[in-house]
């Protein structure tokens, strides 16, 4: 068994008792308090602790840092520029010509 396996497993066994323990409620109740969300939230980083490996989650910080960022995209006039210049260059010396224009290519980071 994997170690995020393991870890996801105590999570979610963790979460449900402290869920249980902070409401001191049947399961039942569970839906109508604040500890079903802490089972929740924790059962579900639970479960993605048991789904991928730890080498695949230490990345997960910076993919959330992609999702929230605001992309940086080219100026439109220089989109244009570049597509009509990559016309040219294909009409004058083909199209594997241009696999050397996008190696220089520097797209913002």
């Amino acid at each position: 068994m994997k170690n995020s396996t393991i870890i996801g497993l105590t999570l979610g066994f963790v979460s449900l008792i402290f869920g249980m323990y902070l409401k001191n409620a049947p399961l039942v109740n569970l839906i109508n308090n604040p500890a079903a969300y802490v089972i929740i939230l924790v059962g579900t980083a639970a479960s993605v602790f048991m789904a991928f490996p730890m080498s695949e989650l230490k990345k997960v910080p910076k993919l959330f840092g992609i999702v929230f960022k605001e992309p940086q995209l080219l100026p439109r006039q220089q989109l244009v520029h570049m597509f009509m210049d990559w016309a040219t260059v294909t009409r004058r010396e083909g199209l594997l010509a241009l696999e050397a224009r996008s190696m220089r290519l520097k797209m913002p980071s």
